[in-house]
Order: structure tokens, then C-alpha cells, then sequence
């Protein structure tokens, strides 16, 4: 997810369908729909997320982070979880590249269903970015996808052809 799009998040946002249902950014008191028109989507989530948001959720605020709608607040707060957990300090944001790069990696979704899981517009952005952490025999283009009436094609099958 999107920075704005944590700090948009509510309560109601997490359906019991399993999915938090991304819908809206938040940034400096300004609601918004998202970056792209994919941005509106859903996202599978564990129920131990869901009990430690309940956690932190303020009582007086429909959003789980409160009064923070600025993007540079929640950085500062990620930077002392760090701290507090005595683990490296990343960027905030290069945890949505991390996971991008380990579901490709090892194979756990194709192109198209990560671009719809990060919100980009087309497989086309989610390959600009993450193209170089893909083995050419792990390629898969989705489910949905053939070639010329076939299954999908990986590499390494393509060349046996």
C-alpha cells in the first residue's frame, strides 16, 4: 500500500470477506480516490493484522492512525517502531517494494495479479519496476493469459517449442 492509502484507512475498511478494501488516500487533510484509477482495490490480510489495528485504533477517530494525515508523521513514527524493534531502518515505502519482490521472486503470484494487488495502472508499470527481480523461466502473465490458444508459456518452455 501507498502511504496515503494507510493513512486513509479505516475500521470498516477490513470486510470479513478476508480483504481490506483500499478506497481512499489521505494526505494533509485532504481525501482522496487514489493515484490511479486502480488504486480502488482489495488486499488480503490476516486476522492477526486486524487484531493489532483494532489495538491501535483511536477511539475518536474514524481512521486507524488517527489524527496523522501526513505522510512525513507516520515516517517518524516508523522510524522509532524500528528503533523500539532493534531492526535496520528502511523506508516506510520500501516495504511495499519488498513485497513486490519477494511475491515475483519466489513465484507466489503472476504480473497481473501483483499489478493489481500494488494498484498500478497495468502489468506494463509493475514490469518497469520489478522486471530485473524476475527469472526469465518464472514469467507468468496470469491464469487468463494464452498464447495463440495455449496455457501460459514460461521461457524455458517457449525455447523447447
Amino acid at each position: 500500500m501507498r502511504v496515503g492509502e494507510i493513512l486513509g484507512l479505516q475500521i470498516a475498511d477490513f470486510k470479513d470477506d478476508g480483504f481490506i478494501h483500499i478506497k481512499r488516500t489521505r494526505t494533509k487533510g485532504i481525501i482522496g480516490s487514489g493515484k490511479t484509477n486502480n488504486a480502488i482495490r482489495k488486499v488480503l490480510y490476516s486476522s492477526l493484522i486486524l487484531d493489532e489495528v483494532k489495538k491501535i485504533q483511536p477511539k475518536d477517530n474514524i481512521f486507524i492512525f488517527g489524527n496523522i494525515d501526513d505522510a512525513s508523521l507516520l515516517r517518524s513514527q516508523w522510524r522509532d517502531v524500528c528503533t523500539d524493534a532493534q531492526v535496520p531502518k528502511y523506508k516506510l515505502y520500501s516495504t511495499r517494494h519488498t513485497f513486490a519482490t519477494l511475491m515475483l521472486r519466489e513465484n507466489i503470484v503472476s504480473i497481473n495479479e501483483l499489478a493489481g494487488l500494488l494498484g498500478h495502472s497495468s502489468a506494463k508499470v509493475t514490469l518497469e519496476y520489478y522486471a530485473s527481480v524476475i527469472e526469465s523461466k518464472n514469467i507468468d502473465f496470469g491464469f487468463n493469459f494464452s498464447l495463440f490458444g495455449h496455457d501460459t508459456v514460461t521461457a524455458e518452455q517457449f525455447k523447447s517449442v
